[in-house]
């Protein structure tokens, strides 16, 4: 890169921002400097990647990090919600499965943090852009690419803010501590259980068409229907006989006591058929006269019944 003075024109390292006063000498720097950086830099990330005991931790690594080569970067917000299936369709921990494709033979996630990437970054002594995409993207820039820091949709530049997200597998301190505090036992029973339910219900329904479908029990069950349509028309035939029966007894054994008499032992219904009698509705002497007669059979057959319980029991 070349950069002009008032003095001279001098050659800056792309790497490391040194000045050279010829483009041969800053050339013979850029080779070293390209490569040396990068590898203790990608040393110094994966100690950080496997040191990290928290997410908080992870954050004063990474800043502490890239303050050494020169970056300042201030995180207003970072992914913190946990998540027992971060999605692995665009990202995935190191070593494990991405599923693009949503293909039900691979895993949907894995457990880690989701957020935001929030806050600035740019370089402590110069002028040159740096953005969140140089630390985030693979495509980014070399020496300072953090593998783990995964981000989806939103703006990666000097202010940034972009949906953001970390996988537990990616930190083995901190998986140690997941798993000592059992944690990794309820992630797995929460993720392989409707699993296990789906495949019992699959067995059970094989179970059942096989019972099913075998010659014998189709064949009992075949006249369990028969025996059961049979049995519905002989209880129909039952009410329609015990019905007849009934009929029948009535017309062959008529009560033999006027019917009246039922009526007159009863003072309550007596009583009441006087007072309609001397109502104004009810204008008809015979009628009158008719209850009067009543009443009095009816005091009379209540005394004999005093006087002849035995016939009453």
């Amino acid at each position: 890169m070349i950069k002009k003075t008032k003095i001279s024109t001098t050659y800056e390292c792309e790497y490391c921002n040194k000045s050279y006063k010829t483009l041969s000498g800053v050339n013979k720097h850029e080779r070293i400097c390209n490569k040396s950086p990068i590898e203790s830099n990608h040393n110094a990330i994966e100690t950080i990647r496997q040191s990290a005991t928290s997410i908080h931790d992870l954050i004063s690594k990474i800043t502490n990090f890239l303050d050494s080569i020169g970056i300042e970067i201030i995180f207003t917000d970072y992914p913190t919600t946990w998540s027992d299936l971060v999605s692995n369709s665009h990202n995935a921990p190191r070593g494990y499965e991405q599923n693009w494709g949503s293909e039900p033979s691979k895993p949907k996630g894995y457990p880690g943090w989701t957020g935001r990437w929030k806050g600035s970054i740019k370089h402590k002594n110069s002028n040159k852009e740096v953005r969140l995409s140089d630390l985030t993207h693979s495509q980014g820039n070399p020496v300072m690419h953090i593998p783990f820091m995964h981000t989806g949709s939103g703006c990666t530049g000097q202010n940034f803010s972009i949906e953001g997200k970390l996988y537990l597998y990616d930190f083995p301190l901190m998986y140690k501590t997941w798993v000592e505090e059992g944690k990794e036992y309820e992630y797995m029973l929460q993720e392989y259980s409707p699993i296990i339910h789906k495949l019992r219900e699959e067995y059970h329904n094989c179970q059942s068409s096989y019972i099913t479908n075998d010659p014998l029990v189709a064949s009992i069950n075949t006249t369990i229907g028969e025996v059961t349509t049979l049995l519905s028309d002989l209880k129909d035939q039952q009410s329609n006989i015990i019905a007849y029966k009934k009929n029948e007894f009535v017309i062959n054994n008529p009560l033999k006591l006027p019917s009246i008499l039922h009526m007159a032992t009863d003072p309550l219904v007596v009583k009441q058929l006087v007072k309609d009698s001397t109502s104004k509705d009810i204008a008809s002497v015979k009628l009158n006269n008719y209850a009067k007669e009543l009443l009095v059979l009816s005091e009379k057959l209540i005394t004999y019944k005093s006087n002849n319980p035995e016939y009453f029991i």
